[in-house]
């Protein structure tokens, strides 16, 4: 009987656990509504200088961070009027299609959720993958003792049939029934 053993590692990227579901305009509070997948943690969420917001390419200050919940809340300085125009028109633009990065973009780091995980990262992890394979040669003129027990020939040892064939591939019983042999 012979015996081939496969074993390989790959690596998957699996997606972040920590998302940003929505983000909603708050014109009566004057902030922008961040909702999360998951529970952000309140020591780094509340840092201001972990958001980076622009509306048509200029920086919009924060002066005030809010966690409530699976929310946060960002607070742009900007007097009644202008916060009143800007909020109005990110308004406006997410409910005819989505707004694009030139009018309205927030970025975030160095956010975690309450279980250590950082916003939008993803991670890899890696993976081990064992395989084995049987073969036996078919001995057809040879002979045992009548005590012994033998596998059943005609019964595959695996469900699934070889890929891939050897040249002396007749001489051997790999994952199908012995094929009847001439004599």
């Amino acid at each position: 009987m012979n015996y081939v053993s496969f074993h390989n590692s790959f690596l998957l990227h699996a997606p972040p656990k920590f998302v940003l579901n929505h983000i909603t305009v708050d014109q009566q509070r004057r902030c922008l509504y961040l909702a999360f997948n998951e529970e952000p943690d309140v020591g780094n969420a509340l840092v201001k200088n972990n958001y980076k917001v622009t509306f048509k390419g200029k920086k919009l200050n924060i002066v005030k961070v809010e966690v409530k919940k699976k929310s946060i809340l960002l607070y742009p300085d900007l007097d009644t009027n202008k916060a009143e125009a800007i909020f109005s028109e990110i308004a406006l633009a997410s409910k005819t299609t989505t707004v694009d990065d030139k009018l309205f973009n927030i970025e975030i780091k160095n956010v975690r959720d309450v279980n250590g995980n950082f916003f939008n990262e993803w991670t890899i992890k890696e993976y081990d993958q064992f395989r084995e394979f049987f073969t036996q040669q078919i001995k057809p003129n040879t002979s045992g003792s009548i005590d012994n027990l033998y596998m059943i020939k005609g019964k595959p040892i695996f469900k699934n049939q070889p890929l891939d064939r050897p040249e002396n591939f007749d001489d051997y019983w790999m994952n199908t029934p012995l094929q009847k042999i001439k004599q």
